[in-house]
């Protein structure tokens, strides 16, 4: 019967019947099914069972109670019926009432071959024969044979008839019957299922393979045309081509293809073959899907299809290999949501079952059959690169700012006037104040002296400087800009010295502005400000300033229809005088401009505000708000210099009101790469503020805004900045109809600020046109889609274009033109770091495969190759797009399942827009997957399912854009997606290329065992050990997390795996990393722009050897300036690492990472992004540095200053850091090698130096390898706050102390006892002695100290230990230091308090929340000796934590009432070595309050080895609070095995603490017995209520104390009483468990979950019969091998007689010793046979369970002294008495001489009775020695006498009678397992008197 993996067998319980294998089910009592009867399953004959199982109430036995049981073979069938009787004529006599039962003897033969079902609800009970002798399955011409092997994977398949696994299924209302050859189990339902699906799902297919049809071998040829013969192929709703039939698609015209009358299925039938012959592009409509059973062709179609799915059972075959155009020629378009069910044909017909197989919605399955799809040509490549790129020529635009054109009657200027004419009147300028305002030209006084115009009267504010636009030129045109100025002054009522000031003046509001005002054809004035002044500007009144600015006029304003336009200077309040001078309104002169071929080269042109002295333009102030901020042009404030003019805007409002200027859009081109550079100045005392600079794109009336340069920061201390930068116009920048750059802050929003020489040059005006190698040539066109892999750190970067043209160079190049923003991909193969060449992967294909519904990521299509082994599969040059199921398993884009295949090839496809994976293969070996793309994918992309998968080919593979999936397939990681995800590094990979992942490129998740179908076929199989096949020359970068991820579990090759020539760039995280491994080595390659390149965390053995890493490259650099891409540093606070070590290594012994012959560079603290070339990481899973680290001819560039860190681990609290380096050119000192260490270090003699910026020593050696050793000292950390560590020199006597420092080790537990004090030095060569010292220079001991050390330098390094005499191995035992975190004691997890105690303090946990949480103390390690015993006793006493005393039940073992318990944890290593449980308990009876804890415990060897050990005391249920007290753990030599092996044998402690008790009984404390001198103790144990034999006091026992074949004593006090403490008699002459026995002791065994209960000592016939109650158990026994390899080894004392309680005291168990007289001998085989102890010890009465006699004690004995045995009252006349003998003294053949002395005495008269020696039977014989022998494991028994010597004389009954005589051991006899010597009385009526017993071996 095969294994049913972790399967629900409701209710059921399950028997094997011998011989014939079946599996009967019977339904037992427990079953959760009440309407089930249970089938009892009764053997015809059961002999030779022993029953030792202490259950005897059960009625029907359970399996787990039949180990001791065996099945014989039925007799009744030898000989078997032959021949049998067939099944349908004896069938039915053989079945009643639903059970089939062949009865014993009888032979039945399956005849049944027409696939009938035969149901048998009562069962099948096979006694006689049945006999299946054909295939249970007949197929048409075709008979299997069930023992016909075959081949599955690389597995043997299970035969036909074998049971096959069946999955993750319930086995409920089901039958299950076998198919020959496929070994695939189907399933009938019955009417009780609980599902209602009928179809076998994909999961279950693993263990089922699909045979290539037959009928296809003689395929039709040549193939018929499609538009000839499709009709007659579509029937039932679907078109089928038959097996062995070809068909080609032969329709050229487009037309289109409509199945009506519901659905369609096209059929191709077996051995037929069909072309399409379609070319036209018309649509195919299969609603109903396509089954392929013979052969369908597309030899070059141009065909569209429709269909639900695709079932290949014969040969798909698409061919069409014209160079790429981004048109697919055949296009299968999959349709529909519901799920398809697919029947095989034959002969597969059964590998999905009676229903079929659910293959889901959307599906093409191969199965059995095959594909030959060709969409590409074989030299088409699918990824390229550059070869050069030529830069595009900037824009020259249609549409840009241009001069006024001036004529004849307008030059251009509009107003000029400065009033200063001779005889000027006022009218003759045209100018007016205004209705009922007075204008006049007054003489000098103006700013200059010159004359001005004044507007007096005025009563309005609109009052002001004007003139009518019909005065001007008629030239205003709108959209133009026009330049205004003017001098204005404001004269308020009074004298200059003594005026009311004006309302501008004051309050800032009512200053001069410059309007224009119109009124509408509709008669509605209204005005609009063009031009203003902050009041900030305005000096005073009566002062003369400039009213300066530009705007422009649109048509609104200069609509014809307007009934006036006038421009005014105005604003001010009533009655102010406003004064104007030189007013100028004008066009920009065309020197402002640059003409269509310059305007787009310098997008800032004037931007040194030298342009137009007087004006700001072409720039400007940007206010969103309208606030009228002013842009001006003005001298230096900065410098002396007055020839330097910047723009100024002195008065902001907003942090964003800043410089501005236009883009021309035309200029904007997609891709075009401008060069940005400013001069600025912010005129501010806070804190430094830092610009930026803004583009404003406006697009469809929306306004958006970008940051596309941040400046440095300044203030009025830091003064001008350079700000600069890099920006490359994007598609929405083409599109917008306005842009703008400007100038803002992130804070500030008043400080003046100023500018100059901005410049916003073109570097390039299009992404520019790529060069490509003639393969791409002859193959991409116009139309294709590409994409490009990301070129920065970003994943999202990557992009998605079309060819736009093509142009095939004279060297057969082609220069391609692609839409979008490609700018940044610039590197090519011809730059230096052609390393980081952008890819460009060619998406489209000339066959797609699409899914009609791309909106629902839970119905995409899919293609599953299903079960198809051996069958060559060609899938090359497809675009699939939109597959996949999302949270689905088995519903991936590409699946190929249970399908090994060394000539399979999936080629050059691309998958897109995937809801679920990419290509996946799941238990399938020998794949090739090469040359395929991947973009826009969800979830893991390549993947291997399982683990099980090897010797797969991944070549040449891009993923680009791999996303995190929403819904995830249980267990499973997609979540966490990685474009390559490896579960077993035995496959090849090279070439591929990871693009940009949301997670990790390429991740090797590699688990201890395989997982999901395949992990039953491959139960040894670790993944995770498996060598790593290849892994060359792979690609990973733009990933948002990792590169290369080994994670989560540690791979652990036994070889070393090699990562070779790897090209690792720009990924967020780590290039590599390597985590909880061993034996990796990293050959060759270039890591660049990653955030950590190598990352190795406490993995061992790694090795990284000729490799280059760099920072900061050049070229990303220059991509972060030119075109704003991401920083590898995304925040301020990250650091780029070049190799990051951590301090932990995984496994200290193991060699650690070698750094050799790398190459590091740009590792600078001048760049943008610095960091360190090597770091090691604060990190950690232990505070102390264990790993080992050497660098060997490692080159530092010289751009690389920022060489190594160790600042972070120091400030993880890490000591002990130190590498070694070695090299001709070393990077921190003049010599050739020597060590960096940390700072943390107290070094000893090294002569080292301090490392700047690194937190690290170099410790130079001057030509050779410094010889060091790291020393770690490991400490309990309590009590320790004050001790040093002093180490000397034992050669030069020099000394040095260090202080210890405390950290938490190993996260065994988060809790207290986890910390560790460490003392950590490097020590030159020599020999060092250490100690312990406190304050007070004195030597002390804390508890343990683990020496570890780094290196062979050091060769001697001794910790002196203080003596200690071991009375107390714990600190503080009494807590008389009051400091609970001081105590020397911690806790686990829960806290600690002090309370009191006994007698003053005690020591409590506080908020326990788990049974583990406790407290306890480390032991004095010097103590812990192999073998040493202790002993423990504690004061302990349970508290509620809310309040109260809280109690706990002795009793169990496990539950919520357990008392607390004492165990012991081993540490080595820092890691748990060993345990001991509950070496301590708490013993009964219990009170209110305290009690003990006691327990003993032995060290075992582990314990001795340990580090060191921890006593915790633990297992009270939470919220109880742990109180102790009074805390003894001391040496006791008494104790042990070498000593009393029981503990707490006298109860003098008035507790029954490490007693338990066998059976539902309890125990209390009774009086105590004498002790072996005769002193009376205080207590004894009594049980109570005893109802069975077993039932007893009863102790665990170290198994290891029992060594096999030694000797060992038991003794113990022992008396039974009643219930109401009298006394009572029992029988001690009985060595069995009849009714009247007397207490016994007994060792009961667990070996492999088998238990035996030995004897080994009874109550002693004749002790102490006169003194008092006690009597005395005693017995010597030789220790088993059961007793040492016990599970359990339990101590138990039992007694037949039952209904009476046992009390038991003085209870020993010890070795025995070489001085006792009672150890077993082979010298005389008799135990105490002169009685001189005075009992009949190790004597019975022979005589079965009836009355058999008693033995009392006789004296003198036959020597006149001493004592006798005599047996009285016997029964009958083979009473008598008997003595077990060692048996491992016989040997066969031996003479052994018996020697005993004998009595007779009548019982009736109390005479002295003769006996004839020479009888032979009768009263009158005499007792004759005999020895008894019996081997119960074959029921047989023996009886040998001794053969009297005949020399005997007479029988004296008035005297002793020496018996002598002799016997020869038989063979038989020498093999039995029990022996005893017996001397039966022959006559009941007389007693038998024994003395001077012994058996000798004759020489």
């Amino acid at each position: 019967m095969v294994t049913l993996s972790n399967r629900i067998l409701l209710g059921l319980a399950l028997v094997l019947a011998p011989r014939p294998g079946l599996a009967f089910f019977y339904r037992s009592r427990e079953s959760t099914v009440a309407a089930a009867d249970s089938i009892l399953v009764t053997p015809e004959t059961i002999t030779n069972v022993v029953y030792t199982n202490e259950k005897e109430q059960q009625q029907h036995r359970d399996l787990q109670t039949l180990g001791n049981a065996s099945f014989v073979p039925l007799s009744c069938n030898s000989p078997m019926q032959s021949p049998c009787d067939s099944f349908s004529s004896v069938g039915a006599s053989y079945t009643t009432s639903g059970l089939l039962t062949i009865p014993c003897g009888k032979c039945v033969t399956m005849d049944i071959t027409d696939n009938r079902t035969l149901t048998f609800t009562g069962g099948m009970r096979i006694i006689g024969k049945l006999d299946f002798p054909t295939a249970l399955v007949k197929n048409p011409g075709e008979y299997y044979s069930c023992h016909q092997p075959d081949i599955y994977l690389s597995n043997k398949r299970p035969s036909p008839c074998e049971m096959v696994n069946l999955g993750n299924r319930v086995l409920f209302g089901l039958a299950l019957v076998w198919t020959p050859k496929s070994g695939l189990a189907s399933f009938h339902r019955s009417q009780a299922t609980v599902n209602d699906q009928n179809h076998r799902d994909l999961e279950v297919m693993v263990n089922a393979s699909f045979a290539p049809l037959g009928c296809n071998s003689q395929m039709q040829f040549p193939c018929a045309l499609f538009s000839t013969i499709g009709a007659s192929y579509t029937s039932n709703g679907m078109l089928t081509i038959p097996c062995g039939k070809c068909v080609t698609m032969d329709i050229t015209d487009n037309r289109t293809l409509t199945f009506t009358g519901g659905m369609r299925m096209l059929t191709i039938p077996c051995g037929k073959c069909v072309t399409m012959d379609i070319t036209d592009n018309r649509t195919l409509t299969f609603t109903g899907g396509m089954r392929i059973i013979g052969q369908l062709d597309f030899p070059n179609s141009a065909v569209v299809i429709k269909t639900s799915s695709v079932i290949v059972e014969g040969e798909l075959s698409m061919v069409s290999t014209d160079p790429i155009t981004g048109t697919p020629k055949i296009k299968v378009i999959l349709t529909g949501s519901a799920p398809v069910i697919f029947t095989p044909s034959t002969p597969n017909q059964m590998a999905c079952g009676l229903q079929g197989c659910n293959v889901g919605p959307k599906a093409i399955v191969v199965a059995g059959g095959k594909l030959n799809v060709k969409g590409i040509a074989d030299d088409c490549p699918t990824v390229a690169f550059m070869l050069s790129k030529d830069d595009e020529a900037q824009q020259t635009p249609s549409v840009f700012p241009q001069a006024f054109n001036a004529t004849e009657s307008c030059s251009g200027i509009l107003i000029q006037q400065n009033f200063d004419g001779p005889d000027l009147l006022v009218r003759q300028t045209n100018f007016t104040g205004g209705m009922g305002a007075v204008e006049s030209i007054v003489s000098g006084g103006s700013y200059d002296g010159s004359n001005f115009i004044m507007i007096n009267n005025r009563m309005k504010h609109w009052h002001g400087v004007t003139i009518d636009a019909n005065n001007l030129p008629p030239c205003l045109q709108p959209g133009a800009i026009i330049l205004f100025s003017a001098k204005v002054m404001l004269k308020t009522n009074g004298t200059q010295l003594a005026h009311k000031r004006s309302r501008c003046f004051n309050s800032g509001a009512g200053c001069p502005v410059l309007k224009a005002t119109y009124m509408t054809s509709d008669g509605k004035v209204r005005s609009r400000t063009l031009v203003v002044v902050f009041p900030s500007e305005i000096p005073d009144d009566w002062k003369w300033f400039s009213l300066k600015g530009q705007f422009t006029l649109d048509s609104t304003l200069l609509d014809p229809s307007n009934v006036y336009l006038y421009f005014s200077i105005e604003g001010p309040e009533a009655g102010i005088k406003l004064c104007a001078d030189d007013i100028l309104m004008k066009y920009p002169p065309a020197s402002a401009y640059l003409n269509e071929t310059a305007v787009c080269s310098d997008l800032a042109y004037g931007g040194d505000a030298e342009l137009l002295p007087d004006f700001s333009f072409p720039f400007y102030a940007y206010s969103a708000d309208g606030s009228g901020v002013v842009a001006q042009v003005v001298e230096d404030p900065t410098s002396d210099n007055n020839n330097n003019h910047v723009f100024a805007m002195p008065s902001r409002l907003q942090p964003y009101n800043g410089l501005a200027f236009r883009i021309t859009p035309q200029c904007a081109a997609v891709g075009s790469t401008y060069r940005f550079s400013a001069r600025l100045f912010v005129n501010r005392t806070a804190p430094a503020d830092t610009p930026v600079v803004v583009l404003r794109r406006k697009i469809n009336g929306t306004t958006s805004f970008e940051s596309i340069i941040t400046c440095p920061e300044t203030n009025s201390t830091i003064g001008w900045v350079q700000c600069k930068g890099y920006y490359t116009f994007k598609d929405a920048d083409s599109t917008a109809s306005e842009l703008q750059v400007s100038f803002a802050m992130i804070k500030d929003t008043f400080s003046p600020a100023f500018y100059d020489d901005v410049k916003f040059v073109v570097i390039s005006g299009g992404p520019g046109r790529p060069k490509f190698n003639a393969d791409v040539a002859n193959c991409w066109n116009a139309g294709s889609s590409v994409v490009m892999g990301s070129p920065t750190v970003l994943v999202d970067d990557s992009l998605s274009m079309k060819i736009v043209n093509k142009t095939v160079n004279t060297d057969n190049t082609a220069t391609l033109k692609f839409t979008g923003n490609y700018a940044a991909s610039t590197a090519t193969a011809s730059d230096v770091s052609q390393e980081f060449a952008t890819e460009f992967a060619l998406i489209s294909r000339n066959i797609l495969f699409e899914s009609e519904d791309l909106t629902n990521k839970a119905n995409g299509a899919t293609l599953t190759i299903l079960n198809t082994p051996g069958v060559p599969q060609l899938l090359q040059g497809v675009l699939l797009n939109g597959f996949g199921q999302q949270g689905v398993a088995n519903r991936f884009p590409v699946l190929f399942k249970a399908c090994n295949s060394s000539n399979s090839f999936i080629l050059k496809n691309a998958i897109t827009n995937s809801n679920q994976r990419c290509i996946v293969l799941q238990a399938t070996n020998g794949i090739t997957v090469k040359d395929n793309v991947a973009f826009n994918t969800a979830g893991h992309c390549y993947a291997l399912q399982e683990g099980s998968e090897v010797n797969n080919i991944f070549e040449g593979n891009f993923g680009a854009r791999t996303k995190a999936a929403k819904l995830v397939i249980f267990g499973e990681t997609d979540n966490y997606p990685a474009t390559f995800l490896i579960t077993n590094p035995n496959n090849f990979f090279s070439g591929n290329i990871a693009a940009g992942s949301e997670d990790t490129g390429f991740l090797f998740d590699l688990k201890p065992s395989v997982v999901g179908e395949s992990a039953r076929y491959y139960p040894v199989l670790n993944p995770s050990l498996q060598p790593l096949g290849s892994f060359i020359e792979n690609v990973a970068h733009s990933n948002r997390a990792y590169g290369v991820r080994l994670w989560p579990s540690g791979y652990n090759p036994t070889t070393t795996a090699s990562f070779i020539n790897l090209k690792i760039f720009r990924n967020v995280g780590s290039g590599i990393f390597f985590h909880a491994g061993q034996n990796f080595a990293v050959n060759g390659g270039i890591f660049a722009d990653n955030r950590i390149g190598i990352d190795i965390k406490e993995s061992d053995n790694v090795v990284v050897n000729g490799t280059e890493i760099m920072g900061l490259t050049d070229q990303y650099q220059s991509l972060m300036e030119r075109y704003q891409v991401a920083s590898p540093c995304f925040l301020e606070t990250v650091k780029l690492t070049g190799i990051r070590l951590s301090a932990n290594a995984g496994n200290s012994s193991r060699p650690g990472t070698n750094i050799t012959f790398v190459d590091f560079s740009r590792f600078n603290s001048n760049l943008s992004c610095t960091g360190y070339a090597i770091s090691v990481s604060g990190d950690v899973s232990h505070q102390w540095f264990d790993t080992s680290v050497t660098l060997h001819n490692t080159t530092f560039n010289e751009d690389t200053d920022l060489k190594i860190n160790l600042c972070d681990v120091i400030s993880a609290g890490i000591g002990g850091v130190l590498i070694a380096e070695s090299g001709s050119s070393p990077p921190f000192g003049s010599a050739e090698s020597g060590i960096i260490q940390s700072t943390s270090y107290e070094s000893f003699n090294l002569n080292c130096a301090d490392i700047p910026g690194t937190c690290g020593f170099y410790c130079p050696n001057n030509g050779s390898i410094v010889e060091v050793t790291r020393v770690m000292v490991t400490t309990a950390s309590q009590g320790t706050e004050r001790v040093r560590l002093q180490i000397i020199s034992n050669d030069s006597n020099s000394a040095v102390s260090i202080i210890g420092t405390p950290v938490v080790g190993p996260d065994i537990k988060k809790a207290l006892w986890t910390q560790r004090r460490y003392y950590v030095i490097i020590l030159p060569a020599g020999n060092y002695t250490a100690s312990f010292k406190d304050e007070n220079d004195v030597v002390v001991w804390p508890a343990f100290g683990t020496v570890k050390t780094k290196g062979s330098a050091v060769k001697t390094f001794t910790i002196q230990e203080p003596k200690t005499s071991c009375n107390q191995i714990v600190p503080n035992a009494a807590f008389s230091i009051g400091d609970a975190l001081h105590s020397g004691w911690y806790h686990t997890n829960c806290g600690l308090q002090i309370v009191p105690g006994v007698i003053g303090n005690g020591l409590a946990t506080l908020t326990r929340n788990s049974f583990t949480d406790g407290l306890g103390t480390f032991l004095d390690s010097r103590c812990l000796n192999d073998g040493t015993t202790f002993e423990i006793n504690i004061d302990i006493q349970l508290m509620q934590e809310a309040g109260g005393i809280a109690t706990c039940d002795t009793a169990p073992s496990t539950g919520h009432r357990i008392c607390p318990r004492g165990s012991l944890i081993g540490l080595k290593n820092g890691t748990i070595a060993c345990t001991d449980w509950g070496v301590a308990n708490v013993g009964g009876p219990l009170v209110l309050g305290w009690n003990k804890l006691y327990g003993v415990f032995s060290v075992s060897s582990c314990m001795a080895d340990a580090d060191e050990v921890f006593f915790q005391i633990d297992r009270v249920r939470p919220s109880i609070s742990i109180q102790i007290d009074n805390v003894l753990i001391s040496k006791n030599d008494k104790l042990g095995c070498n000593a009393e092996i029981i503990e707490n044998g006298n109860f003098d402690f008035g507790h029954y603490a490490s007693w338990n008790w066998m059976g539902n009984i309890g125990l209390k404390m009774a009086p105590g017995a004498p002790d072996v001198t005769g002193r009376v103790t205080y207590f004894s144990l009594s049980t109570t209520n005893r109802s069975a034999w077993f039932n007893g006091p009863s102790q665990n026992l170290n198994p290891s104390c029992f060594v096999p074949g030694e000797q060992y004593v038991v003794r113990m006090s022992v008396y039974m009483a009643e219930y109401n403490g009298s006394v009572c008699d029992c029988n001690d002459v009985q060595m069995t468990q009849r009714s009247d026995a007397c207490p016994m002791a007994y060792l009961k065994t667990n070996v492999n979950g088998v238990s035996n209960i030995y004897t080994i000592g009874t109550t002693v016939a004749g002790y102490n019969v006169t003194a008092g109650k006690w009597r005395l158990i005693y017995g010597v026994f030789k220790a088993t091998s059961d007793f040492s390899n016990s599970t359990t080894l339990t101590f138990m004392v039992g007694a037949g007689l039952v209904g009476k309680n046992i009390i038991v005291d003085n209870v020993s168990v010890r070795r025995a010793r070489a001085g006792d007289i009672y150890n077993f001998t082979c010298s005389n085989l008799v135990r105490n046979g002169d009685f001189a102890v005075g009992d009949a010890r190790f004597y019975a009465v022979f005589g079965g369970d009836s009355p058999s006699g008693r033995i009392e004690m006789s004296s003198p004995g036959a020597g006149g002294v001493g004592h006798s045995a005599v047996l009285k009252n016997a029964q009958s006349y083979w009473n008598g008495i008997v003595q077990q003998l060692d048996v491992s003294c016989w040997k066969a053949n031996e003479q052994w001489a018996v020697s005993v002395k004998l009595r007779l005495k009548e019982r009736a008269t109390g005479l002295w009775k003769t006996c004839d020696r020479s009888a032979t039977f009768g009263d009158t014989m005499c007792p004759l020695p005999t020895i008894y022998a019996v081997k119960p494991s074959e029921r047989q028994n023996l009886f040998y006498k001794f053969t009297a010597d005949a020399s005997l004389s007479a029988w004296d009954a008035s005297n002793w009678n020496l018996f002598t005589g002799t016997i020869t051991v038989q063979s038989p006899m020498a093999n039995y397992e029990y022996v005893w010597i017996y001397i039966p009385v022959q006559n009941p009526g007389n007693d038998l008197y024994v003395d001077e017993l012994s058996i000798t071996k004759v020489a």
